[in-house]
C-alpha cells in the first residue's frame, strides 16, 4: 500500500508549522489511516493546525468516502474545496 495507507496526525511536526498561515491537506479520501477509525486522525490534524492559528483548508474529490471525511472536519475547516471530475468523450 504504501505511507498514503499508514499516514497520520503523528507524521506531522507541528512545530516546524509554528510560523505558517495555512495548512491544506489533498485527498484524505486516499489515506485509509486518515478515514478508517471514523476521521480520528483526519479531526486530529486539522484540530492541531487550528491550534497553531493557522488557516485550515481541505480539498476532496467526491469519493464514497467524502461525507465521512467532510462531517468529521467540516467544524474546523476554514475552506472547503470539493472537486467533480466530468467525463469528456472523445471522437
Amino acid at each position: 500500500p504504501g505511507t498514503n495507507a499508514t499516514f497520520t496526525a503523528g507524521d506531522i511536526d507541528f512545530s516546524l508549522l509554528e510560523n505558517a498561515r495555512l495548512f491544506h491537506l489533498g485527498y484524505p479520501t486516499l489515506m485509509r489511516s486518515l478515514y478508517d477509525d471514523g476521521g480520528e486522525h483526519l479531526k486530529e490534524i486539522y484540530r492541531r493546525a487550528k491550534e497553531t492559528g493557522m488557516t485550515t483548508s481541505l480539498d476532496v474529490e467526491l469519493s464514497i468516502r467524502y461525507q465521512l471525511i467532510l462531517s468529521t472536519s467540516i467544524f474546523i475547516l476554514d475552506i472547503r474545496i470539493l472537486l467533480t471530475y466530468n467525463t469528456i468523450r472523445l471522437k
